[in-house]
C-alpha cells in the first residue's frame, strides 16, 4: 500500500503507511521540528480524522434513522401495493447510499470506514462472569453457531471444566486444573481464548427448594462454602421464637430471615402462623453451568490508526460502517444491516431491534472519540508543554476550533 500525504506542514509532512490487513501507522517524514512540535503536528492530524470521524458517524446515523421511518411506514397494512413498493425502492437505496459513502472516505486509496473481512467471534448470550470470548487461531473453527459450557468437576477436588459445542455435538472438553479462573490467564479451548472475570468454583453453588417446602420458604441463597448435596432444613418453635437448623447448625429467624450452615434462608408470613411445633424443607445445593451461545463469522473488522505521542503509544480505531459491518443481535442471532429488508413477510421487530442497536454502538462510537481526543489533548498539555509562545492549552483549543471546519472533499475519491 502506498503513502497518504494529509496535509503540508512548515516543519514536515505526516504519512499514513498501511501496516497489515488492519493496522495503519503514522509517521512524519523529513521533519526539521523539535521533538514538541513533531508531537503538536500528529496531535493535528489525529484531531483532524477524530473530527472527520464523528461526521461520518452523523452521517451515517441520519440515513440509519431514515431505515427505522420506513420500518414504521411498512407496518402501516391499509398501504396500497404501489406505494409499499416505493417504500421498499427507498429502504435498499438508503442502504446502497450508505455504501457509497464510506466507500468514498478514504485517504488517497486507504478506505478508513470499510475495514477488513477477517474471522471473528460474537456473543449472543452475554453473561458477567465472561469478559471476552476471542479466536485464538485464524479458521480453527468453522462458522456456525457453538455452545460454550463452564461448569465445575466434583469428581475429586472442585476444578473448572471446559466444553465446545456444535449442533449438540462436543467438540472439544478438558479440565482446567484450577478452581480459580482470572482475566490474567486466559482459558484456551479448541481455537477460542475465553477471557474470564474473578471467579471461584464456590461461585458457582446455586441452592433450590426441593418437593417437601412445610416450613414455608420463599428464597435459599449461598452464604459461605456448603458441599453440594440435599439437606433438610428444620424450623422448630423453642424459648426464644422459631429457629431454623441444619444438622449440627442453627440460627434463630429475625424477621422471617436466617443464615445457617451456609445457606441464607427466606420465609413467608405464613411461618407464623399457628402450625406444628417442627417443620421440614428440601434444599438441593449443586454446582451450576455458566452456558454461553457463540456465532463464529466471518465479518467486517476495523482498521487501527497507531501513533506515539509525548512518547506514549496510542491507538485509533476506525470503526467500519459499511451496512454489512454494522450489527445486531436479533434474538439469537447476530444480523447486519446489509441484511434488513422491508420486502413481502419481514419482521419489523428484527429491523427495529438491529437498527437501535446500530444507533447505540454509532453513539457510543461518537462518544469514545470524543474522549479519546479530550485524552490526547491532556496528556500533550501535562506532558510535552514546550516552549510555546502561547499557551498550548490555547494553542490546542485554537486548533481544535479550525479542525471543525474541515471539508469533506479533502477525505473523498472524486473530490
Amino acid at each position: 500500500m502506498g503513502e497518504t500525504k494529509l496535509f503540508d506542514f512548515d516543519n514536515g509532512c505526516p504519512t499514513i503507511k498501511q501496516n497489515g490487513p488492519h493496522t495503519l501507522n503514522l509517521s512524519l517524514d523529513n521533519c526539521q521540528a523539535s521533538k514538541t512540535d513533531w508531537n503538536l503536528i500528529k496531535l493535528q492530524v489525529v484531531a483532524t480524522l477524530i473530527q472527520v470521524l464523528k461526521s461520518c458517524v452523523l452521517k451515517v446515523q441520519k440515513d440509519v434513522w431514515q431505515l427505522r421511518r420506513l420500518n414504521f411506514q411498512s407496518t402501516i397494512s391499509d398501504i396500497d401495493p404501489i406505494e409499499r413498493l416505493g417504500l421498499i425502492d427507498e429502504f435498499e437505496a438508503t442502504k446502497r447510499r450508505i455504501k457509497y459513502f464510506v466507500e468514498s472516505v478514504n485517504l488517497d486509496g486507504i478506505a478508513i470506514l470499510c475495514g477488513s473481512y477477517n474471522q471473528t467471534v460474537f456473543s449472543l448470550t452475554p453473561t458477567a462472569n465472561i469478559k471476552e470470548i476471542r479466536l485464538n487461531m485464524p479458521n480453527g473453527l468453522k462458522n456456525g453457531i457453538y455452545e460454550l459450557i463452564c461448569r465445575v468437576n466434583k469428581a475429586t477436588s472442585p476444578v473448572f471444566t471446559l466444553a465446545l459445542y456444535q449442533d449438540q455435538t462436543m467438540i472439544c472438553e478438558f479440565n482446567t486444573e484450577t478452581n480459580i479462573l482470572t482475566p490474567a490467564v486466559p482459558q484456551k479451548i479448541s481455537g477460542l481464548e475465553v477471557v474470564f472475570n474473578d471467579i471461584s468454583t464456590k461461585d458457582m453453588l446455586s441452592a433450590n427448594i426441593g418437593l417437601i417446602n412445610d416450613a414455608k420458604l420463599l428464597s435459599v441463597g449461598i452464604h459461605s462454602f456448603i458441599y453440594p448435596g440435599k439437606y433438610k432444613i428444620l424450623v422448630e418453635k423453642s424459648n426464644d421464637g422459631l429457629r431454623a437448623y441444619l444438622g449440627r447448625f442453627s440460627s434463630k429467624i429475625k424477621n422471617l430471615h436466617a443464615e445457617v450452615g451456609g445457606l441464607s434462608l427466606e420465609f413467608s408470613r405464613k411461618l407464623l402462623a399457628s402450625e406444628p411445633n417442627s417443620r421440614l424443607t428440601e434444599v438441593h445445593v449443586d454446582y451450576e453451568s455458566i452456558v454461553t451461545s457463540i456465532q463464529i463469522d466471518t465479518r467486517i473488522m476495523p482498521l487501527s490508526l497507531e501513533f506515539e505521542i509525548v512518547g506514549k503509544h496510542q491507538v485509533l480505531e476506525f470503526m467500519p460502517m459499511l451496512p454489512e459491518a454494522l450489527l445486531g443481535n436479533a434474538f439469537g442471532k447476530i444480523v447486519s444491516l446489509a441484511e434488513l429488508s422491508i420486502d413481502k413477510g419481514f419482521d419489523p421487530s428484527i429491523n427495529l431491534e438491529i437498527l437501535e442497536t446500530i444507533n447505540l454502538s454509532l453513539n457510543n462510537y461518537d462518544k469514545t472519540l470524543t474522549d479519546r481526543l479530550t485524552y490526547l489533548k491532556k496528556l500533550f498539555t501535562t506532558q510535552d508543554k514546550g516552549s510555546f509562545s502561547k499557551d498550548p492549552e490555547l494553542l490546542l483549543n485554537a486548533i481544535e476550533d479550525e479542525l471543525k471546519i474541515v471539508p469533506f472533499r479533502m477525505f473523498l475519491k472524486n473530490g
